[in-house]
């Protein structure tokens, strides 16, 4: 990185004012002292075919960020895209259909790099994946069809999907009236969750106890190919392999979120054994962040290997688009991005699982 006065000088240029400039001037200084880059976010809403010549304004200050040597974040706001103007009057912020701004959104993830570079190292261009938490939900827009493996009980096995859904229910649900669905055909409880969003494509979806208040994300990257994750962790459930099961395994521990649910989401398009490799990989970093945390069985005093509950998903490109997979093992960069993914937000879901437990006891 170049010093702080001459990063500030290209900064500064072609910019009117800069907000709080001393907060700026520390950042770059601690920035450098550390030899970490600083992470620069700007988004945009796809609300016509092609980037024009008022977003080149920001986006050229985001490629000065990048030739300095820090990673810039090009976010496309689709959900908000769909919203148009608040107050109606504005025909140049006329909402759009969910369909019109996906394919707005791949202009702009094509136009963009005309700008930035995806490839400058230690500094590349993130496009990150669409996720909105809307109330007890976590909703995952896949922007197409994916290629999709999972536990899920809406979903699961092997499946094209376009939607992910992580759910909260009740730790502690009544299994009378209509909260019987909820367990007792879980599939079909959570259709109606997607439906009353308004999500009308194919859709895997998990449930868990675990507040969305205690959702984690983690993202790595390497030449390219990056693995996303998104987790809930509960571990008041938290069982060993082998261990018998107790009656009432259906549920959590009563009042207490107790499931682990992860969700890896690649640009890479993996072979059948690959996505199952994925499994094995995260499984394994699950288990050693819990050991390493000397997390306890619920039902003994042995060291816990996941929960009774724990569900997985993973997507990834279609065949044709992305980078090909045949094989995710540990000695792979896949395998090794999914185990730095999952491990982080095992550490992290950890963290805030202890501080609910202390807020709630």
């Amino acid at each position: 990185m170049k010093d702080v006065n001459q990063q500030i000088d290209l900064i500064r240029r072609g910019a009117v004012e800069v907000i709080q400039p001393a907060e700026l001037e520390a950042k770059l200084k601690r920035a450098l002292t550390e030899g970490r880059p600083l992470r620069v976010k700007a988004g945009f809403d796809p609300t016509a075919p092609d980037l024009h010549l008022g977003h080149t304004v920001l986006i050229h200050k985001l490629k000065h960020f990048q030739d300095l040597g820090h990673q810039v974040i090009f976010l496309i706001g689709d959900f908000t895209g769909m919203i148009g103007d608040p107050t109606g009057v504005s025909e140049t912020r006329r909402a759009l259909t969910k369909e019109q701004i996906l394919e707005n959104a791949k202009t702009y993830q094509r136009q963009i790099f005309k700008i930035l570079d995806p490839a400058m190292k230690d500094t590349s261009t993130r496009v990150r994946t669409s996720y909105r938490v809307m109330g007890q939900t976590l909703v995952i827009d896949l922007k197409g069809r994916r290629r999709v493996l999972s536990s899920a009980p809406q979903g699961g096995g092997f499946t094209l999907a376009s939607s992910i859904l992580n759910h909260q229910v009740e730790a502690n649900p009544s299994v009378t009236g209509d909260q019987s669905k909820t367990f007792t055909d879980p599939a079909h409880f959570l259709r109606k969750v997607a439906s009353r969003l308004g999500i009308r494509t194919r859709t895997v979806g998990l449930m868990t106890a675990v507040p969305m208040t205690q959702l984690v994300m983690a993202r790595v990257a390497s030449d390219g190919l990056w693995v996303e994750c998104f987790a809930t962790v509960g571990v008041t459930n938290a069982v060993r392999a082998g261990e018998w099961p107790p009656q009432r395994s259906h549920c959590d521990r009563a009042g207490k979120p107790g499931t682990i649910n992860l969700i890896l989401i690649t640009n890479g398009s993996l072979s059948h054994a690959a996505m199952v490799g994925v499994v094995q990989v995260a499984t394994e970093a699950k288990t050693g962040v819990l050991r390493d945390h000397a997390v306890p069985s619920s039902h003994s005093d042995m060291a816990a290997t996941g929960t009774g509950t724990d569900a997985m998903v993973i997507a990834c490109q279609l065949r044709g688009q992305g980078p090909s997979h045949l094989y995710s093992g540990t000695h792979t960069v896949i395998g090794a991005l999914v185990g730095r993914a999952v491990s982080t937000c095992m550490i992290r879901g950890l963290a805030k699982a202890k501080a609910w437990r202390e807020l709630n006891q």
